[in-house]
């Protein structure tokens, strides 16, 4: 997160979506809170121009902004073994069912549970699940 970078001069954004440490670099609000995380998204949205503000809270989930309200998706109760790939693998999943569904709640539980799962196993990129079990995964939830 750099705040002297040009983020106004990006060309309209689908998703911008940085973690709960990045958005208080860039904006000063520490997104702790519902309310807090509102006044981040739209302080976040007034420098980037996009679609949807997503910011990812870790294990608090995701908090996505439309430009006119926000909603925290929640992530799943999972034992936590290693942190390092999660934000990593949230992103791609989230850009790749959002390609997939146009549907940003659904896209957002999606990444969610593949950042889930990616947190109960040990490692980098051997610890990203295939498309395979992120599906099986959601299926067992409901």
């Amino acid at each position: 997160a750099d705040r002297s970078f040009p983020y106004s001069e990006l060309p309209r954004l689908e998703i911008f979506s940085p973690n709960e440490s990045e958005a208080f670099e860039l904006v000063g609000i520490r997104p702790d809170s519902e309310e807090n995380c509102l006044k981040a998204a739209i302080a976040l949205s007034k420098m980037v121009s996009a679609k949807y503000i997503v910011i990812k809270l870790g294990g608090r989930g995701a908090y996505i902004f439309d430009g006119e309200k926000g909603v925290t998706r929640p992530t799943f109760d999972i034992k936590v073994v290693d942190t390092t790939a999660a934000g990593d693998a949230f992103t791609a999943s989230l850009a790749l069912e959002y390609l997939d569904s146009g549907d940003i709640m659904r896209a957002c539980d999606y990444a969610n549970a593949s950042g889930s799962l990616t947190v109960s196993r040990k490692g980098a990129s051997s610890s990203i699940p295939t498309l395979c079990e992120v599906e099986e995964f959601l299926k067992n939830q409901k």
